[in-house]
């Protein structure tokens, strides 16, 4: 690899570093996740706590085991380059999700005993932490909000717009199943979704890819939802660089 990703590439740890207080960098290790790769269950629970970089790591509500939700698999959130995996096993309580590596690429990981450590010692550390739990309640509640309320075209146009910002292009990896297990929705509601935003010409599809044609057209498709999690992201996490690079056409949060 020429040019290994960087922990400030994580937007956590690069707040961290901006106070001043990098000693957790010399804990972390590079890791190169592969997409599939099962972090954790409920079952098996991970030693290490992960700040991704450049991989997007899928947090799934998945009971086999429970009649009433028999076969049920939905997918709770994205845990990207502005978040870090394992804030339960930190809390030291039961995560009834699991966590599989969506997209191939890279994060930095700690052992989650010494992060804890780590906590115990660095206020800084703690506020940060606590900031991006706070991010993640207010995202959970808004896609509880946005299931209820919006239509379906306009959820698929949300996490399209989600996933190009994170990439450096405008071509995603993505199939009409992950995007249904994403928004619990029928896979054959997304696939003739984006038929119809391939007929407009704002999409083209491709076997396990998707290219955004038209992005304004598809902002004017998407709900609200968007753009206050984006709000929300900017006021939590400081990042004011986001609306700037989205608007020069580079969609990563990435800004080192």
């Amino acid at each position: 690899m020429l040019h290994p990703p960087q922990p400030t590439q994580n937007l956590l740890l690069k707040m961290l570093q901006e106070t001043g207080e990098p000693s957790l960098f010399s804990q972390l290790e590079l890791v190169r996740l592969p997409q599939g790769k099962l972090l954790y269950d409920n079952t098996k629970l991970t030693p290490y706590s992960y700040f991704p970089t450049t991989a997007a790591i899928s947090m799934f509500f998945e009971k086999n085991y429970n009649v009433d939700y028999k076969g049920v698999v939905v997918e709770i959130e994205t845990i990207r380059n502005d978040g870090m995996l394992s804030l339960p096993a930190i809390l030291e309580s039961q995560d009834i999700s699991r966590a599989v590596v969506q997209s191939t690429g890279y994060a930095y990981r700690i052992e989650t005993n010494l992060l804890q450590n780590e906590i115990q010692r660095n206020n800084i550390l703690l506020k940060i932490l606590l900031k991006y739990l706070q991010l993640r309640i207010s995202k959970l509640a808004q896609m509880s909000v946005c299931s209820r309320f919006h239509s379906a075209e306009q959820q698929i146009s949300r996490v399209l717009l989600n996933m190009l910002d994170y990439s450096p292009v405008n071509t995603i990896e993505v199939t009409h199943k992950m995007i249904a297990d994403k928004l619990n929705l029928r896979r054959e509601c997304v696939t003739l979704n984006l038929s119809n935003l391939q007929r407009q010409g704002i999409v083209l599809t491709r076997r396990g890819k998707l290219s955004i044609l038209r992005r304004g057209e598809l902002e004017k498709l998407c709900c609200e939802c968007y753009k206050v999690i984006i709000h929300e992201t900017e006021h939590l996490l400081n990042q004011r660089n986001r609306a700037a690079t989205v608007a020069n056409n580079n969609y990563m949060l990435i800004t080192d």
